[in-house]
């Protein structure tokens, strides 16, 4: 019969004044049937631009994800956002960057151009045990059955109280003297018998805890 396909839905469509009835009806009731399915997707129309779209209300995803992004810009709130729908969400208020959790806990997470400082974990000390290091060196310990060290002989049974070993995670355990140097945003504090890690003042960047041997 003679009709003609549209290029995008593949609708057929019977050619005016030739296709004759009641065939150009059946054909004619096929294709608005196809264009009241249609929802954009591929073989059902052309698919929308962003032009052509006016987001204006909350848009839901359904539960699925925003994908490809290249990056995600917001518009700054006068003051962080405190409505009843506001939680488990980021956005920004006064140009930084907050979250907002599902108690409504608005979480200020960048500040000035950085971190905010109370958003990041922050220096604290801990100090194990009672012993503390000693500042004079014990007198030498000889071995065998007649030390030669000031006379004083080790016990097959005797103990070491203090500081014998120091590991870092996956690491062989390292044994003898211990040496603490500072180092970039790192401060050494010795009191006494007391030496105190921790980060310099003003250092910039997250912070993490730190622990006295002693």
């Amino acid at each position: 019969m003679p009709t003609t396909t549209t290029p995008n839905m593949n609708l057929v469509l019977p050619d005016v004044s030739v296709e004759p009835g009641p065939q150009w009806a059946s054909d004619l009731n096929t294709a608005l049937d196809l264009v009241d399915a249609h929802d954009h997707t591929t073989g059902k129309g052309v698919p929308v631009p962003s032009a052509g779209l006016s987001i204006n209300a909350d848009l839901p995803f359904g539960n699925n994800d925003a994908t490809t992004l290249r990056s995600t810009r917001f518009t700054s709130q006068g003051s962080p956002l405190s409505t009843a729908p506001d939680v488990d969400c980021v956005y920004v208020s006064g140009d930084n960057l907050y979250y907002n959790d599902n108690s409504g806990n608005k979480i200020q997470i960048t500040s000035g151009g950085g971190l905010n400082p109370s958003a990041v974990p922050q220096a604290t000390t801990t100090t194990f045990g009672t012993a503390k290091l000693g500042s004079v060196t014990p007198p030498a310990i000889g071995v065998g059955t007649a030390g030669t060290a000031n006379g004083v002989v080790a016990n097959a049974n005797h103990t070491h109280t203090g500081l014998h070993q120091i590991q870092s995670d996956a690491n062989p355990a390292l044994t003898g003297d211990v040496v603490l140097a500072s180092g970039v945003g790192v401060a050494l504090t010795q009191t006494s018998q007391t030496i105190t890690v921790s980060a310099q003042s003003g250092a910039s960047g997250p912070v993490f805890a730190f622990y006295n041997f002693g």
